[in-house]
């Protein structure tokens, strides 16, 4: 899916981090601000020891999602977020207590990216200059639709 997505080229070696979704009333910048700090000091795992981790408690997991973190020429390092049945309303969370974890794979996609088909970068969160200059030509093509000035 990124690599479709995106015109960088993606390592096939592969690292993992995990990172539990512990507060889903955040809104979008603030959970990505936070968890992008708590990722700066995760250590990289393998496929390996990342299942063993996730395979304890396993039956308590409600949803799994694939992100890609971070993508270099040497090293793709992919984010596990988990969300576990814990944190589910009471009453939802005794529908789906015997239900395996959902599995989601997702690529983050920038705003500029939704209307056109056109490639862009995968380490786009990160920020860096092409991403500035094409939110700037974006808000510049919408400042009537979205009130900029």
């Amino acid at each position: 899916m990124a690599r479709k997505s995106c015109w960088n080229k993606i390592s096939t070696h592969i690292e993992y981090i995990l990172t539990e979704i512990k507060d889903p009333s955040l809104n979008f910048k603030e959970e990505k601000i936070l968890r992008f700090k708590e990722n700066q000091l995760k250590q990289t795992m393998s496929l390996k020891r990342v299942s063993e981790i996730l395979v304890e408690f396993y039956n308590d997991i409600y949803d799994i999602n694939l992100f890609i973190y971070k993508s270099k020429k040497q090293q793709t390092i992919v984010e596990i977020r988990y969300y576990l049945k814990a944190l589910l309303d009471s009453d939802f969370r005794k529908t789906v207590e015997k239900n395996k974890p959902m599995l989601h794979c997702k690529v983050a996609v920038p705003i500029y990216a939704h209307e056109s088909s056109r490639k862009f970068d995968v380490n786009w969160e990160f920020g860096g200059i092409r991403h500035q200059l094409n939110l700037f030509f974006y808000k510049l093509k919408h400042k009537w639709e979205y009130g900029f000035k």
